[in-house]
């Protein structure tokens, strides 16, 4: 069942008067941005994009990225250059600096990778704990019992038990649910409403190509920032 096709209706409200949304979408207006994930558990997005991108930067500062593989330029006077290869210089290079390309290409690969794993650890972490607020504030202290009961691990640790709540309870589609309040959270934060609007349709149209499995076409990568122009959509827990 699809975050839109979830059925439940749930009466919102705000400032202005009471709306009534559809589980899964967005509720904007004079009043907080709120968000019903797939799990029919009602979150309020907080405005910490400044933090998600100062993560973001901390993350890719630590990860080691590979230099371009540069070739020497002599000129008239003989005075030697270095400027690095690109895609289309390459093509036209000695086959050494051919093979230091593919190294570079798969030390990219690894760096870009590890970058992602980290971005995937570290954002729900953050979103779990500093992003949202439970509408509903007695519902950590069931969901405590239950686990308990369940004979699962509680961690004692307040952000870990943020984080376990949040993958276990608040989060049903994972991927859905994470764009949706990440999108929430910019939202808050008081991004462009446009670009937003923008990137959520953009997420839903590859979210649907991917519930098609005879689909031939390539459903592509949502990079950092996607075809729209807008802030990045989430793959899973990482940004894609």
């Amino acid at each position: 069942m699809t975050n839109r096709a979830a059925g439940t209706k749930r009466k919102v409200q705000t400032d202005q008067k009471a709306q009534v949304r559809q589980q899964g979408d967005l509720l904007e207006g004079a009043g907080p941005v709120l968000y019903t994930t797939s799990r029919g558990v009602e979150v309020e997005c907080l405005p910490i994009a400044a933090e998600i991108e100062a993560q973001e930067q901390n993350i890719h500062n630590s990860v080691v990225w590979p230099s371009l593989p540069t070739r020497t330029v002599t000129d008239v006077a003989g005075s030697t250059m270095e400027f690095p290869y690109s895609e289309e210089t390459i093509k036209t290079a000695p086959d050494e600096a051919k093979l230091k390309w593919a190294d570079y290409l798969l030390a990219l690969q690894q760096a870009q990778a590890e970058y992602d794993r980290r971005i995937a650890e570290g954002r729900p972490r953050l979103i779990a704990y500093r992003g949202i607020r439970i509408a509903d504030e007695t519902l950590p202290a069931r969901w405590a019992q239950d686990h308990a009961w369940l004979g699962m691990v509680i961690p004692d640790d307040p952000r870990e038990r943020s984080l376990h709540f949040f993958m276990t309870e608040i989060l049903g589609n994972i991927a859905g649910d994470l764009n949706s309040i990440l999108l929430g959270v910019y939202r808050a934060s008081g991004y462009d409403a446009e670009l937003l609007d923008k990137a959520e349709a953009f997420f839903r149209s590859q979210m649907g190509r991917r519930e098609r499995p005879d689909d031939s076409r390539d459903s592509g990568d949502a990079g950092a920032q996607d075809e729209t122009g807008a802030p990045g959509v989430v793959d899973g827990a990482g940004v894609v």
